[in-house]
Parts: C-alpha cells; sequence; structure tokens
C-alpha cells in the first residue's frame, strides 16, 4: 500500500463490508472459524461418499473452505496491524464477503430446477437422477411445457449470477488503484459493489417467488423441499439487507476510524450477526443434512436443455458401456 495515498483525506474510498480487522474481530472470527471447520467433515461427505456426493452443493462447499482460510486470516490480522494494510488481503476478504451468499444461491438454482422437473415429468422420463434416491408413488402428470419454462427460467437465473459475479472480481483490478487515490476507481467500485448486491436480491426474490408457485401450483411437488429451499432464503435474505444499509459508508483510508468505518463495537456486531451468521446457518442447513436425499436430485441433478439431451449421468453411463465393449472386443481379439 503505497503509505502517502492510503492518508489522503480527499479521498472518498468506499468503507470495506465489515471493516478491517481490529482486536474486537479477533474472537468472533475464531468462533466462526472453529464453527465452520466443523463443517468440513460434512463437505467431505459431498465427495467421497457416493450415497451422499452432490455436484449441485459445489458452491456451498467451496465457500465452506474460503470462510475457514478467511476468518484465520481475519483473526490474525487483529493481532497484527501490519497485515491490515494489505491491499491483497482486503480484495480477497470483499470479493469472497460479496460472492459467498451468492454462491450459495447459485446451488439452489440447481436444487430448485431439478425438484421442479421431477414434478412435472414422470419418472420414466427422468434419466438425470438415480432412481435409488426417488420415491414417486403414483405416475405423475407429464406437463413438458411447464418443464420446458422451468429449464429455461433456471438457464436465465445461472446466467444473472454470472452478471453479478463477473462485475465482482473486476473490483478487485481497481483496488490498487482506488487506495493509491483514484476517485474514479473509487466510484467504481462502490457502483459494482451496489449492482452486485441488487443482482444477487433479485436472485434471492426469484428463486423465492417460483418456490412459492411450485409449491402452490403443482400438487406432485416434493414439499418438504420447497420448504428447505424458503428456509435458507429467509436465512439468507438479513445479508443483502445489511449490505444495502452499510455500502454507502465511505474514509479517507484504511485505517480511518472516523464515522462511517465501521470500526466501532456495534458495526462489528452487525457485520458478525447480519452478514457471518446468516452465512453460516445456511451453510450448515445444506451440507449437514443430506440434500441430495431431500431433492432427490442424484449426483448432478437436471442440467439437461430438452427432454431428448441426454442427461450427464445417462452420457457417463453410455461412456461407460462403449468403454466396457471396447475390453471386451479386445480381449476376444487376444
Amino acid at each position: 500500500m503505497n503509505d502517502s495515498s492510503s492518508f489522503n483525506d480527499a479521498l472518498r474510498f468506499p468503507t470495506p463490508v465489515g471493516g478491517t480487522p481490529l482486536r474486537l474481530d479477533a474472537v468472533p472470527s475464531i468462533i466462526f472459524d472453529v464453527a465452520l471447520g466443523l463443517l468440513i467433515p460434512f463437505v467431505l461427505s459431498r465427495l467421497f461418499i457416493p450415497a451422499r456426493r452432490c455436484s449441485l452443493l459445489l458452491g456451498t462447499c467451496v465457500m465452506v473452505v474460503d470462510r475457514v482460510v478467511l476468518y484465520a486470516f481475519r483473526a490474525s490480522q487483529s493481532y497484527n496491524i501490519g497485515p491490515r494494510q494489505s491491499v491483497n488481503i482486503l480484495i480477497y476478504q470483499q470479493i469472497s464477503f460479496a460472492q459467498g451468499f451468492l454462491g450459495i444461491l447459485h446451488d439452489l438454482v440447481g436444487h430448485l430446477r431439478v425438484l421442479l422437473v421431477q414434478a412435472t415429468n414422470p419418472p420414466y422420463l427422468i434419466d438425470s437422477i438415480h432412481q435409488t434416491d426417488t420415491d414417486f408413488g403414483d405416475v405423475k402428470l407429464d406437463m413438458p411445457r411447464t418443464r420446458h419454462w422451468v429449464r429455461r427460467i433456471c438457464d436465465l437465473l445461472v446466467l444473472v449470477f454470472f452478471a453479478a459475479t463477473i462485475p465482482t472480481f473486476y473490483q478487485g483490478a481497481l483496488f490498487h488503484g482506488a487506495v493509491d487515490g483514484d476517485q474514479s476507481k473509487a466510484d467504481s467500485i462502490m457502483t459494482i459493489r451496489y449492482l452486485h448486491t441488487g443482482i444477487a436480491t433479485f436472485i434471492l426474490f426469484s428463486l423465492g417467488a417460483i418456490t412459492v408457485w411450485g409449491y402452490l401450483s403443482l400438487p406432485d411437488i416434493r414439499r418438504d423441499a420447497c420448504v428447505r429451499i424458503l428456509t435458507v432464503l429467509a436465512i439468507l435474505l438479513p445479508i443483502p439487507v445489511y449490505r444495502f444499509i452499510v455500502m454507502h459508508f465511505t474514509i479517507p483510508n484504511l485505517l480511518s476510524a472516523a464515522p462511517g468505518s465501521q470500526e466501532s463495537p456495534g458495526a462489528k456486531a452487525a457485520f458478525y450477526v447480519f452478514h457471518c451468521l446468516p452465512e453460516f446457518f445456511a451453510c450448515a442447513l445444506l451440507v449437514i443434512p443430506n440434500t441430495r436425499k431431500v431433492f432427490c436430485s442424484g449426483p448432478y441433478g437436471d442440467w439437461r436443455s430438452s427432454d431428448e439431451t441426454k442427461s450427464c449421468s445417462g452420457a457417463m453411463a453410455e461412456a461407460r458401456e462403449k468403454e466396457a465393449e471396447k475390453k471386451r472386443r479386445n480381449g476376444q481379439r487376444v
């Protein structure tokens, strides 16, 4: 960090969400680090236990591991003022805090998609999930048109997710210039933060509205899974609300304790209660129970563009059959 520019009183630098780490951050950072560390075994089970393996939780699992590293950094910084002045660590933390709950929302899009596709699809059409995960009971009503639009809307939400992700990582390239006194880059960071949080809020409410529609309109939908999605969304809602409240603050430098710096005990408490705690509860609700079983998602969910497209598991099964056939032929030649 350029020391002369970092104390430029004329600069209006966007206050880092959660403020810079102080001694006040030590205890809550350690608590969250330990709590999230306890989720690591459940994350590993999603990777190595076949019955629990689910790629639809990749964003949540990555976030859990990332948060363990992040809070370890934050706890270390709280005892050492030197690392607090590292722009690279600041960039990492701010991007991580911005992307964390958005990654959970991305995972929920995949789960909502497979949930709605199942509710509009007779069992004989579903080859994107393992039949051992399902318990359909009576034959369902086939609703191909509804299923088509479910897939298109979920595809759109994934594109919106990337529309929020790309600007967030781009702001990392602006931080160094902003810290060194470039007001235009500082203003761009402020704009990107509002854009990102606005898009994330749109995804959150869109998921809620679609889930409620499915709950009320599709008689064959798994209602316990709908409740799971709505519960996670309700848990995550305080995060964008909190971010909208605090993102307008600016400071002249990263070590400023001026009003708006979010360095007071009350501001620190609000950050950990309304930003960090919802993240932890949402992750715990998704990785501790067998989410794959609740949603009957199988390992890959439903990522087909249409019923005629081979699913991921279907394509892999066909590849295995071709490989086995090739080996049989080679054996016959010998």
